[in-house]
């Protein structure tokens, strides 16, 4: 039988004079093993915390139609861009995160975004057969 136990998990450590028992040995196995589990939970919670970026394009369908963005996460934000085309001088851009969707084109959801065309045709991300990119925090 083990005569001391290690700090920080309390395995079976044995002197050389300790009768040895394969009992102990499988006890130290399941502590390390439950105590792994519970480091590989703890970390993984971690990493889903974590903040991914991910980019695309989409291509707006106009007044009467929203157009539709999946994603596969919710996303926390959001920068959407748009370049110049014929007869336009700047980048349309917007911001837009839950509960500040810029002119209430946005939505979010479990799996993406929605955009919707605001009635503003110089602030508009969702006009018929425009380009858009994005960049979404998740």
């Amino acid at each position: 039988m083990s005569t001391n136990k290690t700090p920080n998990y309390s395995l079976h450590s044995w002197l050389g004079t300790d009768e040895f028992h394969v009992s102990e040995v499988n006890e130290n196995f399941t502590l390390l093993d439950a105590a792994l589990r519970q480091e590989t939970e703890a970390l993984k919670t971690a990493l889903e915390a974590k903040v991914k970026v991910l980019t695309g394009a989409y291509t707006g369908s106009g007044q009467t139609e929203p157009t539709r963005v999946t994603l596969g996460t919710k996303p926390r934000a959001l920068i959407v861009m748009m370049y110049p085309t014929y007869g336009a001088d700047s980048i349309r851009w917007a911001v837009a995160a839950p509960g500040n969707t810029f002119r209430d084109s946005f939505t979010f959801d479990d799996t993406g975004f929605t955009v919707r065309h605001n009635g503003n045709s110089l602030l508009d991300l969702n006009n018929a057969r425009s380009v858009y990119h994005y960049i979404a925090y998740c």
